[in-house]
């Protein structure tokens, strides 16, 4: 029992950090050279389907954006990694917080702040460039 409250608790943990990314990955995205907006991650107490949907939409909206090809993947990236981890919070949401899908989130997340240092050093290679 006490392994199930371990879990929720952490599964509650991983939604509000889910929460603050969305909020952090939109302050990212106004920074870009075009500021891409998205709604208000909320409506009331409610998630707001209007600002997931947009924030799919960004990644091909970053195409156009004058920033170097490498920047446009670790952009569109970001978002990926931010949509997987809410989509996971919203499967353990249905189907209980397995581990595997809270260590999945926690993945993702982390990939996100790990994109989000490498475009705010602009750590992010040369175009061409493997790795």
């Amino acid at each position: 029992m006490a392994d199930h409250d371990d879990r929720q608790a952490r599964a509650r943990l991983l939604r509000q950090t889910v929460i603050a990314a969305l909020y952090f990955v939109q302050d990212v995205l106004r920074g870009l050279p075009i500021p891409v907006e998205i709604p208000d991650p909320f409506e009331g107490d409610e998630l707001n389907p209007e600002a997931i949907l947009a924030l799919n939409r960004a990644r091909s909206v970053i195409a156009d954006e004058p920033i170097r090809d490498r920047a446009k993947k670790a952009y569109g990236d970001l978002i990926l990694n931010w949509l997987m981890a809410y989509e996971l919070m919203v499967i353990a949401s249905i189907g209980g917080p397995a581990p595997w899908r809270l260590d999945a989130c926690e993945y993702s997340l982390n990939g996100l702040a790990v994109l989000a240092e490498m475009i705010e050093t602009d750590d992010l290679g040369e175009d061409g460039e493997q790795g």
